[in-house]
Order: C-alpha cells, then sequence, then structure tokens
C-alpha cells in the first residue's frame, strides 16, 4: 500500500516518483522469482555447512555427515565413554578421585558430572580453540610427573621462605631486636607474622601488616634512642626480606592454582578425546564446528576454486545483526568477499557488500560475537581497506 512506512521510506531515499518506482519494484520482483536460484537467504551456520559438504572429502570428514546442535547430548555421550574407560585406567581414576577430594574439601557436592559438563562447554567456544590447541598433546601418562614436579616445586618454595624468616629473625637478634618488640608483640602484626612463618605457616600477610611493611612502621612509640638505633639498622632488612618474600609468595600461588586446574585440565583433555571419538564413529558434526572446518578451508583454497567447486558465485552480500558475527566467521567470509569486490573484470559489475547491526545490541559474545569488528569497519578502519566505504547511521527505531 502506498501509505506504508516502507514504501514512502524506499521510495524517499531512491529520490523517484511513483510511477518509477513501482516499477522498479515490480522489475525486482520477477528478477527474485525467474532467477530464484541466484537469491539466497541462510544463517551463516547454514552458508557455511553447504561450503564444508562440498568439500568433505577435503576436509576428511564422513560421506553421510550428521550435524548435531545439542552440544549437552554430546557432552554427556563423551562422559559415559570417560567414566567406562576409567574403570581400566587407574591413572585416569586418580585424576577423577582428586577432582572429587578437591571438590569435598572447598565443601561442594562430591558429583562431578555438573562441573563436567559446565567445564566440557568450552570444547565448542571458539576463544578455546588456541588454549586446546596447546593440549593436543598432553597424555594421561604425564598427569603424574607433572604433578609430582610441581609439588616439589611449591614445596622447595616453602621450605625457602621458612629459611628467609629464619634468617632475618636472626639478623633482627643481631640488631638488637626480638619479634616481640614490633607492635602487636607475637598476638599480631609483623612479629607475630614472622613467628608464624618460622613455624611453616606459609602465606600472604594480613593487609594491616603488609601495609606496615610498606610504610614501614615497624617502631612503637616512645622508643628510646638504643631501641631506634636498632630499628634503623633493622630496616634494610626488612624492606629487602619483604620484597623477596612477595615473589616468592606468588610463585607459590601460581604453582597452587596449576596444582589446582590440574587435574581438570586433564580431564578436559580426555573428555575432549573422547568427544572427537564419538563424533567420528558415529559420523557427527556439532554445528560449532563449520567454522573451524571452513577456517582450513579457505587458509588452503583459493577462492575461485572454492566456487568452481559449490558452483556458485556471489555478487552481492547483505549481513544482518553483524554485531553478533564472531571474528572467526568474519575472517571466514573475508575471502569470499574480498574476491566479489575487488572484480577487476571490466564486463562485470562489481560486487558488494552491506553490513546491518548495532553493537549496543550484541548479547551474542557468549558465542565469540565480536561487535567490536563491526564499529571498527563503521569507522573505516579494520579489514578491507582498499574497498570505499559508506556508513549511514538510522536516526529512526523500526523495531519497538
Amino acid at each position: 500500500a502506498r501509505s506504508h512506512y516502507l514504501y514512502q521510506e524506499l521510495r524517499k531515499s531512491l529520490n523517484c516518483d511513483e510511477v518509477i518506482f513501482e516499477k522498479r519494484c515490480t522489475r525486482l520482483l520477477f528478477n527474485i522469482l525467474h532467477h530464484y536460484s541466484k537469491f539466497h537467504v541462510s544463517t551463516i551456520d547454514k552458508f557455511f555447512y553447504s561450503l564444508v559438504r562440498q568439500f568433505a572429502e577435503d576436509l576428511q570428514l564422513p560421506e553421510n555427515i550428521r550435524v548435531e546442535l545439542n552440544q549437552d547430548y554430546l557432552l554427556k555421550k563423551a562422559l559415559e565413554e570417560l567414566f567406562k574407560r576409567s574403570q581400566n585406567e587407574p591413572v585416569l581414576a586418580e585424576v577423577i578421585n582428586d577432582f572429587i577430594s578437591d571438590k569435598l574439601e572447598d565443601g561442594k557436592s562430591w558429583n562431578i558430572d555438573r562441573d563436567l559438563l559446565k567445564f566440557g562447554k568450552n570444547l565448542f567456544k571458539e576463544k578455546s580453540l588456541d588454549s586446546l590447541e596447546r593440549l593436543k598433546d598432553l597424555e594421561l601418562k604425564d598427569f603424574k610427573p607433572i604433578r609430582k614436579g610441581v609439588k616439589a616445586d611449591a614445596s622447595k618454595l616453602k621450605k625457602e621462605v621458612q629459611e628467609m624468616s629464619t634468617q632475618v629473625t636472626l639478623v633482627l637478634q643481631e640488631c638488637g631486636l626480638e619479634l616481640h618488640d614490633f607492635p602487636g608483640k607475637l598476638s599480631s602484626g609483623v612479629g607475630r607474622y614472622i613467628n608464624q612463618l618460622n613455624e611453616g605457616k606459609i602465606d600472604f600477610p594480613t593487609d594491616p601488616t603488609q601495609k606496615v611493611f610498606k610504610e614501614k612502621n615497624f617502631r612503637k612509640k616512645n622508643l628510646k634512642a638504643a631501641e631506634n638505633a636498632a630499628f634503623d639498622a633493622a630496616e634494610p632488612h626488612l624492606e629487602k626480606f619483604h620484597q623477596a618474600l612477595l615473589e616468592k609468595l606468588r610463585r607459590i600461588t601460581d604453582l597452587n592454582y596449576i596444582l589446582r586446574d590440574l587435574g581438570p585440565t586433564f580431564l578436559l583433555k580426555i573428555l575432549w578425546d573422547e568427544l572427537e571419538g564419538f563424533k567420528n564413529r558415529d559420523g557427527i558434526i556439532h554445528i560449532s564446528e563449520f567454522n573451524k572446518k571452513l577456517a582450513r578451508l579457505v587458509s588452503a583454497e583459493c577462492v575461485p576454486y572454492i566456487y568452481e567447486r559449490t558452483g556458485e558465485k556471489f555478487h552481492h552480500f547483505l549481513i544482518d545483526e553483524f554485531q553478533d558475527t564472531s571474528a572467526m566467521q568474519w575472517n571466514n567470509l573475508l575471502p569470499l568477499v574480498g574476491d566479489t569486490l575487488s572484480q577487476s573484470d571490466p564486463d562485470t559489475q562489481a560486487g558488494t557488500i552491506m553490513l546491518v547491526g548495532d553493537p549496543k545490541q550484541s548479547i551474542y559474545r557468549w558465542r565469540g560475537g565480536h561487535p567490536e569488528q563491526f564499529m571498527a569497519l563503521a569507522r573505516g578502519e579494520g579489514d578491507l581497506p582498499h574497498i570505499a566505504k559508506a556508513t549511514e547511521t538510522l536516526d529512526t527505531n523500526y523495531r519497538s
């Protein structure tokens, strides 16, 4: 209807009268209906899937691959295989038992199914690819030696900290000070903290004690001259001790984090192995893998060959909700888009691409959505620097 706002807006933007506008609309509808094979409306995942299917053999995929959308289903199947495997592999059983023990020590449930399912979802995330790649050579037999080595390093550092505290106590005595000469004596403050280190209770100082070290506020009030002289002599040693202490405590903390995450990391790798084995046996590919498979394809093949194999050539692209397009999806599209936009044949119309989106409405960061790349393109930065761009900001919200 001519009264519809979209009719009026389109006609106004094309700057033509009603007769010409309606003729153009009629011709466009005719072309779409009579050349429908050249007109595609698809999700990015479906478009990538069609390309992956064409190159199934090149990508070493089963001939009759089945697309699975439910990642929980795949993870539960892989988890079943992992638990079956643990019945015959003592090291795997030990890793699982260590994980359960850590959970119980933290006051959590011994049931690890939910934790592994939640942890396992990282296997489907684009941002986890680099980390997973570094785990590919990790084997179950490596678990005990790595854990033993980390524990030994942590124990060595703790022993060094205790030796340092014993040594600084002796230095303080040489300066004429005892631990009970500090404010708080042995019930609080620096004296109590060094005494705890001497007893092997290795931990960071409390915030008030840390503040005393930083501000060098070691003295009681109204000290005699000899006592002040003793603290003057001791302060450089305390400062040096504090700096070396913090460095070793940070390294101990890092090693403790490694020990905490070592078991789950090995379980994640084994879960990954079981997941891949299950998918290969049943000819399954998860929808999230299309981006990874296509990344291998576009990096290995030239774009004209890809179009030749698919039997299609796209000249115009329109991508809606671009703010939710991931970096890998865009990088996979770039060679196809770039080839179209860089058309050098004078007898062929140059291609176009139109990106539509709103960075403020990005809701798929958890799936890898990367609105920053849209914002960069809108500023004339980022990819396709040799292509002329035009940015239009809409001043009317038609969605709400």
